[in-house]
């Protein structure tokens, strides 16, 4: 049933997909191909030449990307390999290298797999939303540091912009609704600020630019913390003006898998 390199060819992978989608017991036959799974990952930044004349390596990873994304729910085992593989390093690799013209549903299919990881992850390092899982995973410590890597500076800079990308908004918004669990994560996602108006903060402070200018600046920033930081105040405006029925609420498990 496993495909192996370098079989990696979009119609396997396709078929893959539709295999373990909702199908638990299959995404535990295929993690424990360890060796497939890293092919997998490794596939998100450099994907094999395309055989087929009508597709394109950014089809192979689209592909890709959607079985990470199903894999990482209802297995722990698959999960488990996940980590190991470093999934989540990977895709962040992976967005921060988009570029302007990067298609929608490129974009698309890593943020899906991005909060499908993310919340994942979080759900085993808890607490648990719901109260429901067990808090005994063999993972629970690597499970952690990934976690931890998600609400780093650097990896905010690479996915909370996405939330200004009509194709990768929503699933950014439950990433981060959904995998904040602990003070210090919170405490992250507030007072993550853009890179830009973080530099025009720092030159604000140092006195580089002329008074009237840095404490414009310094007003903004204060406006945008004040109204509980720049994510929170994207989010809420994605709730207001959206009339997608999705943003407006939190999906269950089963439309994940």
């Amino acid at each position: 049933m496993t495909v192996r390199p370098p079989s990696l060819k979009l119609s396997d992978l396709k078929k893959i997909k539709n295999i373990v989608i909702g199908n638990p017991s299959a995404k535990v036959q295929y993690a424990r191909d360890e060796v497939f799974i890293r092919t997998l990952v490794q596939s998100l930044n450099n994907p094999p030449p395309s055989l087929d004349p009508q597709s394109s390596q950014d089809d192979i990873r689209v592909e890709v990307a959607h079985i990470i994304a199903s894999l990482s729910y209802g297995s722990d085992r698959a999960l488990t390999t996940l980590i190991h593989a470093n999934a989540l390093g990977a895709l962040l690799l992976a967005i921060s290298n988009f570029r302007p013209a990067e298609q929608p549903s490129l974009r698309a299919a890593f943020a899906r797999a991005l909060r499908a990881l993310g919340v994942a992850i979080a759900d085993i390092v808890g607490p648990a939303l719901w109260g429901l899982r067990p808090d005994d995973s063999e993972v629970k410590g690597d499970a952690k540091q990934a976690l931890d890597l998600l609400f780093q500076v650097d990896s905010l800079d690479i996915y909370a912009p996405l939330l200004s990308h009509p194709a990768t908004a929503a699933s950014i918004a439950y990433l981060i609704g959904l995998s904040v669990r602990s003070a210090p994560h919170r405490r992250a996602v507030v007072e993550w600020l853009p890179p830009a108006e973080r530099a025009q903060a720092s030159k604000s402070r140092r006195g580089w630019e002329k008074s009237t200018v840095a404490t414009t600046a310094s007003a903004g920033i204060a406006g945008i913390k004040a109204a509980g930081g720049w994510v929170v105040q994207v989010v809420a405006g994605l709730l207001r003006d959206t009339r997608d029925c999705k943003v407006r609420r939190i999906p269950q498990r089963s439309e994940w898998s």
